[in-house]
């Protein structure tokens, strides 16, 4: 309910203007804890005036109605869950919003089992469903059916290219004090080749792209997903969607190695 809310919202300012780009920016920090839990801060900021009145709203009424509240916190944790293979805990406490103008809205988040561990090694994976090919195999369906619901209600709704919505999203992984990035790899063992750029064409400009780059306490994943009203012609197309969702399946998928000297890293 949280996520179409918002979905209405910018298709009802597009046929008020005509032709309108929207920009939203989304930063993550999760910084990761010694026993392989973690504490994520999600900031998403909407700069646009007109964007940010409907903001304004939608957030007013979940201070008003448990229920919305519910549905915000199940579109978000089933992300993370996709993503890492854990379900992060908050509450309504946990929230910060800054109403007005230039919208902004903070969210403290818990998690617990980030890591997996092997050969003496930490393993920090991302889309890589604890390395587990049937695993993979049995989520997968539901991981692409979350994303393309989201995606393609925009871009039919917009109803045209003159109309966007682009997110600029970073992620900060921090590790422990004292880790060591050993490799930075594919997610899972079928896919050989680690990549650090990605790209997802779906077609009528519609897109995802991404980065990944080490730091010297983790790593930091840009991401720019720009959605238009033009139709995902890759995707429609019986042929090139299959490349579309190989491109889907692989995009910012890798896992992150490291070593630590800390003795009392237990998982």
């Amino acid at each position: 309910m949280f996520r179409k809310f918002l979905l209405i919202t910018i298709v009802l300012i597009s046929i008020a203007l005509n032709a309108a780009q929207f920009k939203r920016i989304i930063e993550e920090r999760i910084e990761i804890n010694y026993n392989g839990s973690a504490v994520i801060t999600r900031t998403e900021s909407i700069l646009d005036p007109k964007f940010s009145k409907f903001y304004n709203t939608c957030f007013e009424q979940f201070q008003k109605d448990m229920t919305l509240f519910k549905n915000l916190h199940y579109e978000l944790t089933k992300e993370y869950y996709f993503l890492y293979g854990t379900t992060p805990s908050f509450t309504a406490n946990d929230l910060e919003i800054s109403f007005g103008e230039d919208f902004k809205w903070t969210v403290k988040m818990k998690a617990e089992g980030f890591l997996s561990y092997d050969d003496k090694r930490f393993i920090l994976r991302r889309k890589g469903f604890n390395g587990d090919e049937k695993l993979a195999a049995l989520l997968l369906p539901k991981y692409f059916e979350n994303e393309l619901d989201e995606k393609l209600f925009i871009s039919a709704f917009l109803g045209s290219e003159k109309n966007s919505l682009e997110t600029i999203r970073t992620t900060e992984v921090i590790l422990p004090e004292g880790s060591n990035i050993e490799k930075l790899a594919p997610a899972l063992p079928t896919k050989k080749e680690f990549e650090d750029t990605w790209r997802v064409d779906f077609g009528g400009q519609n897109s995802y792209k991404a980065t990944l780059e080490k730091t010297s306490r983790g790593y930091v994943l840009k991401q720019i997903i720009y959605i238009t009203g033009g139709a995902p012609k890759n995707l429609l197309d019986q042929k090139q969607s299959i490349n579309v969702l190989s491109e889907l399946r692989n995009y910012a998928a890798f896992q992150c190695v490291f070593s630590t000297k800390r003795s009392n890293l237990i998982l």
